[in-house]
């Protein structure tokens, strides 16, 4: 099973999706834009880098999530595609139009091949905002990336009508229980065309 976790900044998608790989057995991949911040030299972004880098960053971001997600059969995902296209979405409205595009295109034909049997939407109700040194700190910018999510999960969902998609609110320990119960479902059933 392909499980992604998406959601706004401090939603507490990586504490869900350590917890969830525990619990199911499944290949675990971390958040990439760590990993790729620090290729770049970035170390908070909440400093004024310039536009340029700040565009490659997001671009490197997407292709790294593609790239790690095209080398496991069986995963669970802390961020998706779709997280990567909202980031772009919100950060970079003054970006090319071209190169807007070509992001929108790039996320569409991943997400066209069925990357994800489900798709698990961290709610920032719940989880306390923890400023951590490297994430956006103001909540403003959690409240659009978490707006954006919404509207581009049911334009995902139009593109690959089969990726399950299952809002979780709440505790960290409930959330694993909501999403434990589904995952155990959708495994007997094998259908994964809903949402929840």
């Amino acid at each position: 099973m392909r499980i992604g976790i998406c959601g706004a900044e401090s939603t507490g998608k990586s504490t869900l999706a350590r917890a969830l790989s525990t619990r199911l057995g499944l290949e675990l991949i971390s958040e990439q834009a760590r990993y790729v911040a620090k290729e770049l030299g970035i170390t908070d972004l909440n400093e004024g880098y310039p536009r340029e880098l700040l565009e490659e960053f997001q671009w490197r971001c997407l292709e790294a999530q593609i790239g790690v997600e095209s080398r496991h059969e069986d995963f669970i995902s802390d961020r998706t595609v779709i997280d990567n296209l909202s980031y772009w979405l919100v950060d970079h409205g003054t970006a090319r139009y071209t190169d807007t595009i070509n992001y929108w295109e790039r996320v569409r034909n991943y997400l066209s091949r069925r990357p994800y049997d489900l798709i698990i939407y961290a709610r920032p109700d719940g989880v306390p905002f923890e400023v951590d040194g490297f994430r956006h700190n103001d909540p403003d910018h959690r409240g659009a990336i978490d707006c954006m999510l919404q509207a581009l999960l049911a334009w995902a969902q139009q593109v690959s009508p089969s990726i399950y998609v299952m809002k979780v609110h709440g505790c960290t320990p409930k959330r694993i229980e909501q999403v434990s119960e589904v995952v155990e479902y959708l495994m007997d059933s094998s259908k994964l065309t809903a949402t929840v």
